[in-house]
């Protein structure tokens, strides 16, 4: 709940984008098809898996999906804008050789752009289809989800209609797409040191998690004497599981937190959900090595 809360108090104050994206949370639906899986099987024949473990495991398992459409995403669409300037300014060069801005951009297609090549190769392909270019750029802000292209687009149009698209005023959008680029990196690394806030905390629940459970559990407590609480236990390796089952659910949700508060989307978040969960997992195993925990 107190991750629930951060998200939203997060949500409400950040900067968001003008539109939605759930490619990366439809393929964590998806991924969680894995969680009973993993859980209900029957352990592996003559390898009995705690059940914490198993569930660090499915945890891990179901975010990967989503984790992975969310990071080639993410880079697909900073290596977009990211050239975005540097092709508004060849359209800018190619115009003083006298072409109309149409054919500046057909003669570009040929170029290098990285992740706009497939961009401008279906701009200048719908160009040579004689569709007129403010439809040109209205269908590429259509298949784009970066608020910067889908812009950079829109003033592109309005220059070459209203303005002629003059070398000038082309120089002038490049350095415009260019400062706007820059202040998203700049915020992206403002944000960054405050993606591993919920990192120290998840590690820090599991670790005296694990520590409670020990000196509750433990039938012998320090200088040799005996431990009354975990007398009374009826059920200590359910005691364990489920605290530390809560322990491991609670690192993996303050994953989300993470990529919201660092990245500005809980999609962000599913890389370090997964990456969390499997650090749980393995700060409870080390953890079992000098301490010994029933049940695990």
């Amino acid at each position: 709940l107190v991750a629930a809360a951060f998200i939203f108090i997060t949500h409400s104050t950040q900067p968001k984008e003008p539109f939605n994206y759930y490619k990366p949370y439809v393929f964590f639906g998806i991924g969680l098809v894995t969680v009973p899986i993993i859980l209900l099987v029957p352990p592996i024949i003559h390898l009995s898996i705690p059940f914490v473990y198993r569930l660090a495991a499915a945890l891990t398992v179901c975010t990967i999906p989503g984790a992975a459409v969310s990071i080639v995403d993410s880079r697909a669409k900073r290596s977009v804008e990211r050239l975005l300037p540097s092709f508004i300014r060849d359209i800018a060069e190619v115009r003083k050789t006298g072409l109309a801005p149409e054919k500046s951009i057909e003669e570009l297609s040929s170029r290098n752009y990285g992740g706009l090549t497939p961009v401008v190769k279906s701009m200048a392909s719908q160009i040579s289809w004689g569709v007129p270019l403010r439809q040109v750029m209205t269908n590429i802000i259509e298949q784009t989800r970066s608020w910067i292209t889908q812009t950079t687009m829109f003033l592109l149009s309005e220059v070459i209609d209203v303005g002629g698209g003059t070398p000038e005023m082309l120089g002038n959008l490049a350095d415009f797409v260019e400062k706007i680029f820059q202040i998203e990196q700049d915020k992206r690394n403002q944000l960054r040191p405050y993606i591993f806030i919920p990192y120290f905390g998840a590690i820090m629940i599991v670790v005296t998690t694990v520590l409670m459970v020990y000196f509750l559990t433990s039938p012998i407590v320090s200088g040799g004497g005996f431990n009354p609480f975990a007398s009374s236990l009826s059920n200590i390796s359910g005691v364990t599981n489920t605290m530390l089952a809560g322990a491991i659910f609670t690192s993996w949700i303050m994953g989300f937190v993470s990529g919201k508060m660092g990245e500005g989307s809980v999609a962000a978040g599913l890389k370090h959900a997964s990456l969390l969960a499997a650090v749980s997992g393995i700060v409870i195993y080390v953890a079992t090595i000098f301490f010994h925990i029933a049940g695990v």
